[in-house]
Formats: structure tokens, sequence, C-alpha cells
């Protein structure tokens, strides 16, 4: 099992330079490891939901995303 804890917090200014890659960074060497990934939020915060937003558009190819 891997885990990645991303030390965000509310109102964070830019998550595309500060968080997402990470996070996309994580999602990916997982997919490649042929895993799942699994996103918790302890405080239900929009930051987490969005990061589920980035990795379905990525998995999807539907846009280039700029990392």
């Amino acid at each position: 099992m891997h885990y990645l804890k991303l030390q965000w917090s509310h109102g964070q200014k830019d998550l595309v330079n500060d968080g997402f890659q990470a996070g996309m960074a994580f999602a990916d060497a997982a997919k490649a490891r042929g895993d799942g990934v699994i996103v918790q939020s302890v405080s239900f915060s929009l930051t987490s939901l969005a990061l589920i937003f980035v990795i379905a558009v990525s998995a999807a190819s539907l846009v280039p995303l700029p990392w």
C-alpha cells in the first residue's frame, strides 16, 4: 500500500503548482503499477474533489494538463 498526505488548507491559492502536481504524480505512479487511488478528505474540502476531477479528466484524456 502506498500513501500520500497532501498538506492543503482551505483557501489555498495555487493548487496547480502547489498540490496537484504531487497528487497527479502519485496517481500516475499508481496507474503505472496497475493500482487504484483512493482520495480521502478529512474536512470534506473542495480541493480533494478538485483533485478527483483532475484525475478523471487526465484518465479520459479530455484536455492536456499543465504538468
